[in-house]
């Protein structure tokens, strides 16, 4: 099975193997599995501290997702308090886990381990550190998924970017198609950004109008209740 899908080759594992955190997760047969990554996407509801972040797979032979997704939910995002990390069940063709070897079974080291789901009771006397540990460092690898490699793809995929730091510079290529498209690319990204911005404001002036909305009319609810009596 071959990835047919159009775009830039490799380009989401070229921009997170050139981040070192990254590339520390991502092991030589999970790049196998990784070429067919087609987009990521992070989103953040507006209600509670959390964010979701949602790859989008072709066809290929390892599993039969098209979408894995990892969603972490705080109590505190400064203080970092956990509620839960909950991630995709990932539905792996067989003998083709990348995530524990095929005869024993035992778990083994790869980045698809980031889409196993995490609970960490806060309200627990008896705290789990090996546990608060996984969390910490998947929350981690998230939020340089959603800050870094979402918003700054091209610059991690030509390798101009570092941790902190980003550079730009002309590109050469030479496929000169292959540079227009990823300046296609980097402009729908740009608009893309600015999309969600748009959303998340318009969900916050909703959700206050709605809340603006129940306390008008919650007076005359009663006070219509009392002449009915």
């Amino acid at each position: 099975m071959q990835n047919e899908e159009k775009g830039v080759p490799n380009f989401w594992l070229t921009a997170m193997k050139n981040n070192s955190l990254l590339a520390q997760e991502i092991t030589k047969a999970d790049e196998e599995a990784l070429k067919y990554l087609i987009d990521i996407k992070s989103s953040r509801l507006v209600c509670c501290p959390e964010f979701k972040l949602e790859f989008f797979f072709g066809p290929n032979p390892y599993f039969k997702n098209y979408v894995l997704a990892k969603k972490f939910i705080m109590i505190d995002e400064v203080k970092l308090i956990f509620d839960e990390a909950i991630g995709s069940k990932i539905k792996w063709y067989p003998e083709k886990c990348l995530t524990r070897e095929c005869s024993t079974r035992k778990p083994k080291k790869s980045f698809f381990n980031f889409f196993k789901s995490l609970e960490f009771p806060f309200y627990d006397e008896s705290i789990d550190v090996k546990l608060l540990h996984q969390l910490e460092h998947d929350y981690k690898i998230g939020v340089t998924i959603k800050k870094e490699i979402v918003c700054h793809a091209i610059s991690w995929f030509c390798g101009d970017a570092t941790c902190g730091r980003r550079t730009k510079r002309k590109i050469e290529y030479d496929n000169p198609a292959a540079g227009n498209l990823v300046q296609k690319i980097e402009s729908l990204r740009k608009i893309e950004i600015e999309l969600n911005k748009l959303e998340a404001e318009f969900l916050e002036k909703r959700r206050k109008e709605e809340a603006n909305y129940v306390k008008l009319c919650q007076p005359l609810d009663t006070k219509v209740s009392y002449h009915l009596i």
